[in-house]
């Protein structure tokens, strides 16, 4: 079940349906985007960091293909 701000509630099956496809970050891609953000130079100041699964387009948008064409360049880089 959709929740009235567009989130899936507490339904298991409702949220496996909505990830379906999509590969969510985990706290360590949080933690080095961090990391590059602060081991930059004095001289740059990062004022923003938006961290963001590859396959989020925007805060409503999901390429839920995305890993799927990604295996297919990844395969085409190395053969």
């Amino acid at each position: 079940m959709l929740t009235g701000n567009g989130r899936v509630g507490y339904d298991k099956s409702s949220y496996d349906e909505f990830m379906a496809g999509f590969e969510p970050l985990v706290a360590l891609d949080v933690a080095e985007a961090a990391a590059f953000m602060l081991s930059q130079k004095d001289r740059v100041s990062i004022k923003a960091l938006d961290v963001v699964p590859t396959a989020q387009r925007s805060l409503q948008v999901f390429d839920r293909e995305w890993n799927s064409r990604d295996e297919g360049r990844k395969e085409e880089k190395m053969g």
